[in-house]
């Protein structure tokens, strides 16, 4: 995010209990504060993604390795 925003900001992470996955972007100016919110209902959606991602490597060819998802999803978007 700090990448993209090309910016100083602040960037927080909280695990607390049994919170599947609770994700909230929100951007500050000194006028308005924007927020989008995403909750992920069980696991099910993060292993889906997981899976996802393996065949997309397996079924074009990528190297062997450790691939960050977001790289995967950009290789995706790119064909």
């Amino acid at each position: 995010m700090k990448e993209w925003l090309k910016a100083p900001c602040q960037i927080t992470s909280e695990r607390t209990g049994d919170i599947v996955g609770l994700h909230t972007l929100s951007l500050e100016t000194p006028g308005e504060i924007i927020r989008l919110e995403h909750e992920a209902k069980d696991r099910t959606l993060f292993a889906e993604g997981a899976l996802w991602a393996a065949k997309f490597i397996h079924h074009n060819h990528l190297k062997p390795g450790l691939h960050a998802f977001q790289k995967v999803v950009e290789s995706h978007l790119s064909l």
